[in-house]
């Protein structure tokens, strides 16, 4: 990112410090930040969850998409990824001793969207897991309510859980708003949703992630994770609170600059990637004018 994040979440990272919060953090993350977490998604999306048995901090998204993996997916079983995918993802399958199949996304007049019937034909008995990222990296799909319920159908048939990578969701324009799979009648205690403090408030270099998920799935990604990090940072949990709590204008202001930085690259395009653009989120380093095509910093 070009920017720092919001001053008033920089400050409390300084003053944490300062207070001596320079131990380590409970293994699920501070109450005060999973408590801000689950605010922040129920004004905004209107879900509910438990900070104390449905949330779990992690050190960034990546080790939140690990765990979630490690913990829910058996050596040998079945992984369907959506194709291009952060590389991340695979990794994962590798460290799980899992297998993988991906499924492309597919060009259209309204930008790249899933092929529902490729995603039904890639499932199979031995599926553990569907892994989607939306807003997408780096086509910028949002995937759709409809979309959704494919994936959601797909799940069902083997009995698979749904791990969404939603860290852009916050990065959106023109009106578009974010769907999320846990939105899907029946999926909430079938999906695990990864997010992050690093591309919403321009932190990467904080890594400090959270998992939502029902009580369940939330302790099996908990048993992989302690052997990953232990626990995050401390000092900028109580920091990306007050981000989640008190920022929210920041965030927006920061989102509608992303536009102007996209039409700067889209007059660069040719024709065809212009058709195939989604036109709803973009690759935020694009929107930003930068080379940020790898998530690793998440």
């Amino acid at each position: 990112p070009d920017q720092d994040g919001p001053e008033p979440m920089l400050d409390e990272a300084v003053a944490a410090i300062r207070r001596g919060d320079n131990q380590y953090a409970p293994g699920r993350g501070t109450e005060e930040l999973r408590r801000a977490i689950c605010a922040d998604r129920e004004r905004r999306l209107g879900q509910r969850w438990d900070p104390e048995t449905e949330c779990l901090v992690t050190v960034g998204a990546t080790e939140g998409i690990t765990a979630a993996v490690l913990g829910l997916v058996e050596p040998g079983a079945h992984v369907v990824l959506i194709e291009p995918f952060y590389d991340s993802y695979r990794a994962a399958m590798a460290l799980a001793d899992a297998t993988w199949t991906s499924v492309p996304l597919v060009p259209g007049p309204d930008g790249w969207r899933l092929d529902g019937d490729a995603l039904k034909a890639a499932v199979r008995d031995d599926t553990a897991m569907i892994i989607i990222n939306t807003p997408h990296n780096p086509t910028g799909t949002i995937l759709s309510p409809a979309e959704l319920a494919t994936v959601a159908a797909a799940a069902r048939s083997s009995g698979a859980f749904v791990l969404a990578d939603e860290v852009y969701e916050r990065l959106l324009y023109d009106g578009h708003p974010h769907h999320s799979i846990a939105d899907v009648e029946g999926m909430r205690d079938k999906c695990i949703i990864v997010s992050s403090a690093a591309k919403t408030f321009n932190v990467t270099g904080w890594k400090t992630g959270w998992v939502l998920g029902c009580p369940e799935v939330v302790s099996a990604v908990t048993i992989a994770k302690q052997f990953l990090s232990y626990v995050g940072v401390t000092h900028v949990q109580p920091a990306v609170a007050v981000g989640l709590n008190d920022c929210v204008d920041w965030v927006e202001e920061m989102a509608a600059e992303l536009p102007p930085g996209f039409q700067l690259q889209w007059t660069g395009m040719s024709l065809e990637e212009k058709e195939a653009g989604s036109g709803a989120m973009l690759l935020y380093a694009l929107a930003l004018a930068t080379v940020f095509l790898c998530l690793a910093a998440l």
